[in-house]
């Protein structure tokens, strides 16, 4: 079995290639490459699942990721005009979940995960990223695709020394040169994180060293985000400023308008949803012919896409998220971290992005929601998990 599930994860990692690749520097070979490797790996996945149901029936977390991918498959294949696209992308997050759950049954291979797969990752997104953060014209312009590097900067919390203080200031230095406000306050709360655990919750140096870490560690990202603001016209400073005259890029108006479309739906609609990615598709926010926005909150989307049975599924799946936040605590102080981080990343994206609907990016956050869940099962079958300790 752990050679099916490395083969899995090899091929995720090989569709990560291709994913850069396909949107780095476009062509068939890498978007039929790309098709070709998600829809086999989750077929693969889906026949892991088959083969080992009978671990995700241990935990409420699991058995609620299960009922999800039943309900939402029934939902998504009612409702949709492209089933097998809607369906691809609706379960590649439950899906990830699954692969990841069974990586963390086998602590060397969860081990080559973190510490040798995500800086690759990593080093794929800044390549994704310098591909598609410029205009015809060589200028920065702001992308979504540095949310791939946000939602991976949890993992850094698995690292010490200087791998994470490179792997972080990679991070950090192009989170600011993204001018996406939301990756810039994910920056803060990791920054946060990082200064707290690596400089003032540490026995290695006494309270004065600590504090004149931390602030030197400030004082560097205040200069950096200073310097690239003004190299580039003070645009970033701008965006933060006009954040209560543009009301969030205009997203209180679209709550507005997603919620009095969501008040005329009928009650089974209310109660079941739309299908996935509904708003769009019935083009309830629609600005230009060519310019249809979703809910742009996670919480709103969910209501629309899923209803409210699909609602009480998430929030379940969050709580339960939110429970092993505090029991990772058992199993290493790199998972509670980790974990902290991931949950602080998931609150601020779901609150003022999207993340179910970009399923790729929701990878990475369930990843670790997957990876922990299964350690923390193993735990109550075999009362060791020594073999976690050093990840």
């Amino acid at each position: 079995m752990q050679k099916k599930v490395c083969f899995a994860l090899k091929l995720f990692m090989v569709w990560a290639v291709f994913n850069v690749m396909f949107y780095a520097v476009q062509g068939d070979f890498w978007g039929y490459g790309q098709l070709f490797i998600r829809v086999s790996l989750e077929l693969i996945i889906f026949t892991l699942l088959i083969f080992n149901y009978q671990y995700f029936t241990r935990d409420l977390l699991s058995r609620m990721i299960m009922i999800w991918i039943v309900y939402s498959s029934v939902v998504t294949a009612y409702h949709s005009d492209y089933v097998a696209k809607d369906l691809s992308e609706s379960l590649w997050w439950p899906l990830m979940y699954i692969l990841f759950f069974l990586v963390g049954r086998y602590p060397k291979l969860l081990k080559t995960f973190i510490h040798k797969y995500v800086p690759v990752l990593i080093v794929l997104s800044f390549v994704m990223f310098f591909f598609t953060s410029r205009t015809k014209d060589g200028e920065l312009t702001a992308t979504n695709f540095i949310f791939y590097i946000s939602l991976l900067m949890s993992f850094l919390f698995f690292y010490k020394g200087k791998k994470m203080l490179i792997l972080f200031a990679l991070c950090a230095f192009v989170s600011m040169l993204s001018f996406k406000r939301s990756a810039f306050l994910i920056l803060l709360c990791m920054g946060v994180l990082f200064v707290y655990y690596n400089y003032i919750k540490t026995k290695n140096s006494n309270g004065i060293l600590k504090a004149i870490a931390g602030v030197l560690v400030a004082l560097a990202f205040i200069g950096a985000f200073t310097y690239l603001d003004r190299s580039n016209g003070g645009f970033f400073s701008e965006r933060i400023k006009s954040v209560s005259d543009d009301e969030g890029s205009g997203r209180v108006g679209i709550y507005e308008i997603v919620m009095w479309n969501y008040s005329k739906l009928d009650s089974s609609e209310k109660l079941f949803g739309i299908g996935f990615n509904g708003v769009m598709d019935r083009q309830w926010v629609a600005f230009s012919a060519e310019n249809v926005v979703s809910a742009h909150n996670d919480f709103l989307e969910m209501l629309c896409d899923f209803g409210i049975i699909g609602s009480v599924l998430y929030l379940i799946i969050i709580i339960c998220m939110l429970r092993n936040v505090v029991r990772s605590r058992h199993i290493s102080k790199s998972f509670f971290r980790a974990n902290v981080a991931c949950t602080l990343i998931f609150f601020v994206m779901s609150a003022v992005s999207q993340l179910f609907l970009y399923p790729t990016y929701f990878a990475y956050i369930v990843a670790i929601w997957a990876i922990t869940q299964s350690i923390l099962s193993y735990e109550r079958k075999i009362k060791d998990i020594g073999s976690y300790s050093m990840l």
